[in-house]
């Protein structure tokens, strides 16, 4: 009787079993087999009828509910994580993983798979009810646990690299129910990165957001295994995702980053998305899993090199539902070849002032569209040690005139120098060590072939400025030599000695030269506004090699200045006067008279007279 399936039916459409078992090792248990599907998350009632035990004893009629529930992503969320138990705070010296059940229906872990990205465990049987917690742990740490919560122990638990790991939470089925891809920076502290504390889900309804969802744990034991999380809800993402970074890759793939888990389904309609310079809608979009925080946009068409398109994304959401108010627009391009001088070391600060940080700015001179992402900056110090500091790992496009800024807090420099365009700088961890006296900036390729290279020193800075702490160097042409000492002066005063990310306050304009020798300016004024500080002595001759000679006089005749003495010139370029005398001195205000001599290897001799005036404000 037990086995006739006329004795069972089950009601919601289910009807009448397909077939019965019964368990032969323990023939109080019947397995039922229907055809009809069961519905996610319903209540069923099962009839019983007809069914006799051995001793002849009949059940005529008997009901009972039960519940059919299959685990969605999200039912059970990996809540905390203890990656680094060293230094020990209070916690038990162990890694551990904290399981969370945020859904309504008890769940039996049994059978689950919890990995990381080299070895997986499969869980034992386990009931974890509706909002409850569970702590995974290797069986040799059990114990320690135990007093904490509930405990589920496995024999070799996947080991949690402390600075970083993804960790995944499987169904029998192969679902993925949830997972996390930490980093240590998830701490949000630098100090319990080191190790003790445990890195724990604010939001565990909303496990998608991804990093800005984690921080370390508030509790003074280093963690809250087995309990709600110190750090429950101290903050709700209401925030719509921001584009991190962007590249392409191939010539008709763009891809695009997020800082969390974005709407899958409404991030894969091509309508919402379109690319300027007659692209078009992509052909296809594919989101990546399972962490679903970055897009590929397939084009119907090549992309060109050296050539700028924007993307328009529209309706874009996260996880929780968070939409951008208006659409996103990026802008991608593929870049072209870094060759020797398309960047050059723009403006450099060696000589911070006290708890400051050196910075280098670099500026694109070429018409090229340039990724920086396999730039190196080295140095080379007076004693010749060299050191070598990447500049980013993720695609950074530099456009043609623009400027970047490396420094290893940007925040300081951005509070201490005046600047507009925060995408101008870029953080790194150190940068190489310029010694404050001399030494030698390079920019390098990730081929190590040197891009441009500026060996400085202290001597190059205005001599009337009392303390250098604090004062960049500029570059006065982006076209003249790099150490051409001539080619970079103290930044101006008015600024706050410095320009990160804008435009020199002592450059120059580089313009065509029409005679062997000219000025850029009759009237200058060596105050260090920013202002035509330096008399600027341009040349342009038929060939390199003259020998040059500048003397300075003023109307008395009186010798101010041995600005050159027979300096070999190259075919074009200029020499700079900042209006210091013989003496170390500004020279007072008035007329000068330049005379400059030259002359070749064929006995060629040239000379010229030029008059310039040293301005300056009135005082009382």
């Amino acid at each position: 009787m037990a086995e006739d399936i006329n004795n069972y039916v089950i009601n919601n459409g289910i009807g009448a079993a397909d077939s019965a078992r019964l368990n032969t090792l323990n023939p109080s248990i019947v397995r039922l087999f229907v055809t009809n599907q069961f519905l996610n998350n319903n209540t069923y009632t099962l009839t019983v009828a007809g069914i006799e035990d051995i001793a002849g004893n009949a059940l005529t009629f008997a009901t009972t509910t039960f519940s059919y529930y299959t685990p969605q992503p999200g039912d059970i969320v990996i809540n905390e994580i203890f990656p680094d138990p060293e230094p020990q705070v209070s916690l038990p010296n162990a890694e551990f993983i904290e399981l969370y059940n945020s859904s309504s229906s008890t769940i039996n872990l049994g059978g689950w798979i919890f990995s990381d990205l080299t070895s997986s465990v499969t869980l034992p049987s386990f009931n974890l009810l509706p909002d409850s917690f569970v702590i995974l742990c290797s069986g040799t740490n059990a114990g320690s646990f135990g007093t904490y919560g509930s405990v589920i122990a496995v024999s070799s638990l996947p080991s949690l690299n402390n600075s970083g790991d993804l960790i995944t939470l499987k169904s029998p089925d192969q679902t993925v129910i949830s997972e996390v891809n930490y980093t240590d920076a998830w701490y949000q502290n630098s100090a319990k990165k080191e190790g003790g504390w445990t890195i724990e889900l604010i939001d565990p309804f909303s496990p998608c957001i991804g990093a800005a969802n984690w921080i370390a744990s508030m509790d003074s034991s280093g963690g809250t295994p087995g309990k709600i999380n110190s750090v429950y809800l101290s903050q709700i993402d209401t925030l719509a995702p921001i584009v991190t970074s962007s590249s392409i890759n191939p010539f008709d793939t763009i891809i695009i980053n997020f800082n969390e888990t974005i709407d899958s389904i409404q991030a894969s309609q091509v309508s919402n998305y379109s690319i300027d310079n007659n692209i078009g809608q992509p052909q296809s979009v594919i989101i990546n899993s399972p962490v679903f925080n970055q897009i590929k946009l397939i084009t119907s068409a090549p992309l060109e090199v050296n050539r700028l398109y924007t993307v328009q994304v529209n309706e874009l959401k996260d996880c929780r539902g968070n939409t951008a108010t208006n659409p996103i627009k990026i802008v991608v391009a593929i870049p072209d070849n870094i060759a020797p001088q398309d960047i050059v070391i723009n403006e450099i600060l060696f000589n911070p002032t006290s708890n400051g940080f050196d910075y280098v700015e670099l500026y694109n001179r070429s018409d090229k569209i340039l990724d920086v992402n396999d730039l190196v900056l080295a140095s080379i110090s007076s004693t010749g040690t060299v050191t070598e500091k990447s500049i980013v790992v993720e695609t950074r496009l530099m456009k043609p005139n623009e400027f970047i800024v490396v420094c290893q807090d940007t925040a300081w420099l951005r509070l201490n120098y005046i600047t507009s365009d925060p995408s101008a700088f870029i953080d790194i961890s150190s940068l190489p060590s310029y010694n404050d006296d001399a030494g030698t900036a390079i920019i390098k390729n990730a081929n190590n072939k040197t891009i441009d290279s500026l060996t400085y020193s202290d001597d190059w800075t205005f001599p009337l400025i009392e303390d250098n702490d604090g004062v960049s160097l500029e570059r006065v042409s982006y076209g003249a030599d790099t150490n051409n000492p001539d080619n970079w002066q103290s930044a101006a005063a008015s600024v706050g000695y410095g320009t990160p990310g804008l435009k020199n306050s002592m450059a120059y304009n580089d313009q065509e030269i029409t005679d062997e020798i000219t000025l850029d300016t009759k009237v200058f004024s060596p105050d260090q506004d920013g202002y035509q500080d330096l008399l600027r002595i341009n040349y342009q001759f038929d060939k390199p090699g003259y020998v040059c000679t500048i003397r300075i006089f003023d109307e008395r005749g009186t010798l101010i200045q041995n600005l050159v003495n027979n300096l070999t010139l190259t075919q074009t370029g200029f020499v700079v006067w900042d209006g210091i005398d013989l003496n170390s001195e500004r020279a007072p205000v008035g007329p000068y008279v330049l005379l400059i001599e030259l002359f070749d290897t064929s006995g060629t001799v040239k000379r010229y007279k030029k008059t310039c005036v040293l301005a300056g404000r009135i005082r009382d």
